[in-house]
């Protein structure tokens, strides 16, 4: 997924996140990814974060609500993409 996209600058987020917004190399659409700093620590908190990506692929589309795009695991940690 990262050699896709292109990052045009970083946030922290919270003491173990940060978000980095990025380009699509392809279409050129802005992007924000919420990246996790640390690998997960236990299968329990691996669980939470997917089940975090469950529910925001579950929510429909809505004009005041960023579209969520995908979620993945790289090197055992969890990331998630979601349109500007």
């Amino acid at each position: 997924m990262t050699a896709d996209i292109m990052m045009a600058s970083k946030t922290p987020f919270t003491h173990s996140k940060i978000v980095l917004h990025v380009r699509c190399k392809e279409t050129g659409e802005d992007y924000a990814v919420k990246r996790a700093l640390r690998t997960f620590e236990s299968s329990g908190k691996r669980y939470r974060q997917l089940q975090e990506a469950l529910n925001h692929e579950a929510v429909t589309p809505h004009p005041n609500i960023v579209r969520f795009d995908k979620a993945w695991e790289e090197r055992q940690v969890f990331e998630c993409m979601v349109l500007e």
